[in-house]
């Protein structure tokens, strides 16, 4: 038996894939099992735009969001990591905080963007429209995701946020038409959640290693 030191630290290790991987899971249940009926339901009654429009964002908005999420990332993450490598906490942790900001700043926008935009255009196919808006709203973000690899564990868990804000928010208006006020401020809160535990999340891996980076 290990003594009991080896034991919590082997489990912390653990936690973090653990915590990925079930974000990932849930971000396949809620995106993956709505858009596909969505899709289906919307060729059956011949709503062919917001089908078009959703091959044209899965074609273009990863190469759009990943130019985009370079600003922050030279502003705020490199000059965070340098920090952090000379053990600079002080200045390190906040220029991460930052860039996260940022990067969910950019999520949670196009997630509330692509909601108001699919909600005030699909009239009376609202719900087939609204299962099938996940696919605009975040599929570019788990398609840059899986291509990141390893280097992605951070934005899954930002994925998961913006997904169970994205369907709280979808569900409120579909249901009680929620005034879009009160839904940016459910989905800036999310962003400001998922921020906070994406840069702990990232200087924890900094700190302990990649637990994925070994694994094919």
């Amino acid at each position: 038996m290990l003594p009991r030191e080896y034991e919590e630290e082997d489990h912390d290790k653990r936690a973090v894939p653990r915590l990925v991987g079930g974000a990932m899971i849930l971000v396949g249940v809620l995106v993956g099992w709505t858009w596909i009926p969505g899709g289906i339901w919307l060729v059956f009654i011949g709503e062919w735009r917001l089908i078009v429009a959703g091959v044209f964002v899965m074609l273009v908005a990863p190469i759009a969001f990943g130019l985009a999420l370079a600003i922050p990332g030279l502003l705020f993450a490199v000059p965070g990591i340098a920090a952090l490598g000379r053990d600079n906490r002080a200045l390190g942790y906040p220029l991460l905080f930052l860039g996260s900001l940022c990067d969910q700043a950019l999520l949670m926008g196009w997630a509330f963007v692509t909601l108001r935009f699919v909600a005030s255009r699909s009239g009376e196919n609202l719900l087939p429209a609204l299962l099938w808006s996940p696919l605009l709203a975040l599929g570019p973000w788990v398609f840059m995701s899986e291509k990141g690899g390893d280097e992605a564990v951070a934005s899954w868990l930002s994925i998961a946020v913006a997904s169970l804000v994205y369907f709280g928010a979808a569900v409120a208006y579909y249901f009680v038409a929620a005034d879009w006020e009160v839904i940016a401020l459910a989905f800036g809160g999310g962003g400001l959640v998922a921020a906070l535990m994406c840069a702990r999340m990232f200087t924890r891996v900094m700190r302990e290693g990649n637990p994925w980076a070994s694994q094919p």
